[in-house]
């Protein structure tokens, strides 16, 4: 009772909703408004890998609940459905380990399971149902493969690697299960009667094999020695881990030597062992994730019940057993610290936790509201990237455009790279494809510091949001013009200033390189010969083409 009381006051306290969740959200609101599972109305792009998830958030909405609290709500529900799938379990662990189910007071010491109980992810969901469905299938008596089945089509729905779980659970169905293709059946038939209708929808909806996400994060690349950095820092933050191997050998020892591989220990090994050592092979494969811990939490709760069966088979004193529990409870608890400072990055992964001030969301929605009257017309293209998915959510522009690595636009997501870098930030959308897309703005963490290109929105109760100006729309700008609670600088304005106070005395150079910018970020795009003639004149070059001129011969 300690222990769950002290896991569930965590999960409530580390309470949050991290930026990613407002894609998932934005689908979910599309989806309920009736323009489809899209992000952008009209663009069949599957920036997600959480489609059970995305489908319950909508379902809610579409009952009027908030996505934020729903998500909190689903997500410490799981949390709390983690550990009775594990204390449940324990009750049939070999060596009537039931009194110390060390599996889960581990999950409910554990850290950052405690924090993506929430982050609006689909993590805790998709962690209970693959645990859950791979422990149905350990019970020694009577294995629960219906259900198991039913688990894993789930888990599979929730996120592409639940696939593999699926699969893998179904291999060894078939090595253990007796008496052999009936049972093996009726573990399949959900995934049989669900996975491929719900695979050939997406395949004609998106038109894509694999989600937008998995191109866009070059999921079809090797990126070992990422992963393996991604993977120490995880097992050298809980020193508990360490004990997995270990425990893998006692129950193998114990399995091989004893001819029990179709008993519990036999079950647990071959099931629980391979998808610990499968799974952590796919996740250093593909790099990890610039989230700590975020991809081996889902096994790690199976990782802990290895260890929990192999304490019941070395330890027979009842005194022992309890001291080597005591010590690896401690060992979850008493975790390094690879994060002392807030935003600190090891090897590009982060503590995504730590980027969420308790008032990010209500500053996200303030700022949603006071630029939702300016970004709104049905025509606008702006791109986001860093934390901005939230401000994106609440200002409910018509189009938006991923920019950080391409997650909910095609062709940023299918660029190629040269050279691998942070994990899910290797596609940035090019500059020219943005004005291509017509995205005059951008919203980003890190906003110019460039005058021309700055442009402030600012709040009556003082919320301000900035945004980096792509190029110099000017019918989109103009329209902006003098209007209350909008500062940039008028271009044409600043151009008549300059030309008279400034252009006289100015060196060649500088106006060079000023003229150069201007080509790219404004006369390209708008009519404007007289103040581009006087710049020419300055430099002695009145004849120089524009460059729209210039392609065009």
């Amino acid at each position: 009772m300690a222990s769950a009381s002290w896991g569930l006051y965590w999960a409530y306290q580390y309470a949050w909703v991290c930026d990613d969740a407002f894609i998932s959200f934005r689908y979910a609101r599309n989806l309920v408004e009736g323009h489809g599972l899209v992000f952008n109305e009209g663009e069949h792009v599957e920036g997600y890998t959480n489609f059970l998830w995305t489908v319950m958030i909508a379902a809610g909405m579409g009952l009027t609940l908030d996505p934020v609290w729903l998500s909190i709500v689903l997500g410490i529900t799981c949390y709390a459905g983690l550990v009775a799938v594990l204390l449940w379990a324990s009750r049939h662990g070999p060596g009537g380990l039931s009194t110390l189910p060390f599996a889960a007071i581990a999950v409910l010491l554990h850290r950052d399971l405690q924090v993506y109980a929430t982050s609006g992810l689909e993590t805790a969901l998709f962690t209970f149902l693959v645990t859950a469905g791979v422990l149905a299938l350990t019970i020694p008596s009577r294995p629960l493969v219906l259900s198991a089945g039913v688990l894993l089509t789930l888990a599979a729905l929730t996120r592409p690697e639940g696939l593999l779980v699926a699969g893998l659970a179904g291999l060894w169905l078939l090595a253990v299960a007796k008496p052999g293709w009936k049972m093996v059946l009726r573990y399949a038939l959900p995934l049989l009667l669900v996975y491929p209708a719900y695979w050939f929808w997406r395949f004609d909806y998106y038109g894509w094999p694999f989600p937008n996400t998995y191109y866009a994060k070059s999921g079809y690349l090797t990126y070992y020695g990422q992963g393996i950095r991604y993977l120490w820092l995880y097992v050298s933050t809980y020193y508990v881990l360490w004990a997995v191997p270990l425990a893998l050998a006692t129950l193998l020892w114990q399995a091989v030597s004893r001819h029990k591989l179709a008993a519990q220990e036999g079950r647990v090994l071959l099931l629980a062992g391979s998808l610990v050592l499968l799974y952590t092979f796919y996740v250093v494969r593909v790099g990890g994730d610039f989230m700590f811990a975020r991809f081996l939490l889902p096994i790690t709760p199976l990782a802990f019940v290895l260890v929990e069966h192999a304490l019941g088979i070395l330890l027979t004193s009842p005194c022992w057993r309890l001291a080597v529990v005591t010590l690896l409870v401690l060992g979850v608890g008493l975790r390094s610290q690879p994060y002392e400072q807030p935003r600190q990055r090891h090897y590009g992964i982060t503590d995504e936790w730590h980027h969420y001030p308790p008032d990010a969301i209500q500053r996200a929605q303030r700022n949603g509201t006071a630029l939702a009257t300016y970004v709104r017309e049905p025509d606008m293209v702006a791109g986001f990237g860093g934390t901005r998915a939230m401000l994106v959510y609440y200002a409910n522009i018509p189009t938006a455009i991923e920019i950080s690595t391409g997650l909910t636009d095609e062709f940023v997501a299918h660029q190629s790279i040269s050279q691998r870098r942070r994990p899910g930030h290797e596609k940035p959308a090019p500059m020219d494809y943005l004005i291509k897309r017509g995205a005059c703005l951008s919203f980003t963490d890190s906003p110019p510091q460039a005058p021309l290109k700055l442009i402030r929105f600012l709040g009556t109760d003082g919320t301000e949001v900035r945004a980096t100006i792509n190029y110099y729309d000017g019918e989109y700008l103009e329209s902006l013009q003098g209007r209350e609670g909008v500062e940039f600088l008028h271009l044409p304005t600043w151009l008549d200033n300059y030309i008279k106070t400034t252009l006289p005395r100015a060196e060649q150079q500088e106006v060079r390189q000023l003229l150069n910018f201007l080509d790219d970020f404004y006369f390209q795009h708008n009519e404007d010969p007289l103040h581009r003639a006087a710049l020419l004149q300055q430099i002695g070059e009145s004849g120089r083409p524009s460059q729209e001129e210039a392609g065009s011969s």
